[in-house]
């Protein structure tokens, strides 16, 4: 299961694509993103909450599930380290090995 964190504009369409948005404002995103932790296995979230995340996804980072992931601007070029980082840690496997 995927879940998406942010502003609600921003996050409100994904649910079309069977992602499960939690609209929320950077005071109220730490609350969010601790209620849902165990129930996703990848949890995105947008870049105006980042700074609010950040204590939480720093402690969660150590465990397997869940692989939690700023999704990118249309500004941010995505390079392929960051595609095999986010891969490897969903899956538990290097699926981008040479």
């Amino acid at each position: 299961m995927i879940a998406i964190l942010g502003p609600k504009e921003k996050v409100t369409n994904f649910k079309l694509i069977g992602i499960d948005p939690f609209p929320c404002e950077p005071d109220e995103a730490p609350r969010v993103l601790e209620k849902i932790l165990n129930n996703y296995q990848i949890i995105l979230y947008t870049q105006e909450i980042h700074s609010a995340l950040k204590p939480i996804i720093e402690r969660v980072q150590k465990r397997a599930l869940p692989c939690i992931a700023l999704l990118p601007t249309l500004d941010e070029k995505i390079t392929e380290a960051r595609i095999k980082n986010l891969i490897k840690k969903a899956t538990g496997t290097d699926l981008l090995a040479k």
